[in-house]
This record gives structure tokens, sequence and C-alpha cells, in this order.
């Protein structure tokens, strides 16, 4: 790992972190939800990111100012790290929960590999954050199977599904 820098993003230890959860997922989870429900329940993720899309074009609940200006926060941070490290490392985005699907968006807007533990997805978040899906294969995710925050939109990268004992 020489010449790699990783910049993490935190994931939720507060209660104010769970609202900025559900201001930034919960319209994907609800779409999830009623495609469970509705007619529609065997459609495939690629229908759910359509009708995101949609929602997106025609000014719908995706992809507020409030959205644009967090992923902006974080693109802020993520160019003063690059100053800091300078041109010789590679660098890898990392986080937990929240900062998992944050570091997610993050690397997918700058075609940056990213390792997300226990964060929500980001196949129909790209949308939203109006980010590539390009970098799939540089996504690597690590989703214990009991937690449900990974569950909340469709993952994107490899995924390693991990088993949780409690003694």
């Amino acid at each position: 790992l020489s010449n790699r820098s990783f910049l993490v993003v935190r994931g939720s230890t507060v209660m104010y972190d769970w609202f900025q959860n559900a201001a930034l997922w919960s319209e994907v989870a609800v779409l999830q939800l009623v495609s469970g429900f509705s007619t529609w329940a065997t459609a495939p993720p690629a229908a759910v990111r359509f009708l995101a899309q949609m929602l997106e074009r025609f000014g719908g609940m995706m992809g507020s100012t409030y959205e644009k200006n967090y992923l902006g926060g974080l693109q802020q941070i993520l160019d003063s790290f690059r100053f800091g490290i300078g041109s010789h490392d590679t660098i890898s985005v990392t986080g937990h929960s929240l900062g998992g699907g944050l570091a997610t968006i993050l690397a997918q807007a700058n075609s940056l590999p990213s390792v997300s533990f226990s964060g929500p997805g980001a196949w129909v978040s790209g949308t939203r954050f109006k980010v590539n899906d390009r970098v799939e294969a540089a996504n690597f995710v690590i989703v214990p199977e009991l937690d449900v925050v990974p569950r909340i939109d469709y993952r994107v990268g490899l995924i390693q599904d991990i088993r949780c004992n409690s003694s």
C-alpha cells in the first residue's frame, strides 16, 4: 500500500447523523419499499433507477440543493486532501455506515476506488447525486448479514457478505 492515501468519511455517531441518513437516503428507501409491494415487485433494480431518473428529470424529489451542497462540501475536503498529499499518492475513499455511503458517492464522482463498511448502496443514489457509475468495479462493499443499512439502495461494485456471530 505504498503511495496510497485513504480519505476516511466518519459514519453515524450522534442523533444528528441519523437525520442526515434519513435526508440523504429516504427517497431511495421509499422507492425500494414501493417496488417490493407494487405490481412491479419483480422489476429489476434498473427499473427503480429509471424511476429515480424520471423523478429527477421532472423536478421530483431527487437531487435537491441540499444533496448537491452536501456532496460539494465533501468534494472540497477531498480537494484539500489531494493538495496536502501531493500528486505521488493514489487516493482511496472509505467509510462506515453513513460515511460508507458518502465515501462511495464521493469516489464515484471522482473515479476513485472506495471501500464501504455497512454503508447504504449507491446505484440509485448515483442518479440523485449526479455522479457516474463507471467505477463500479473499483467499489468494495462489506455487508454484515444482519445490518439493515447496506440494504438501502442497491450496492455497486464488489460485494463481500460477512457473517456476524454473537456469543
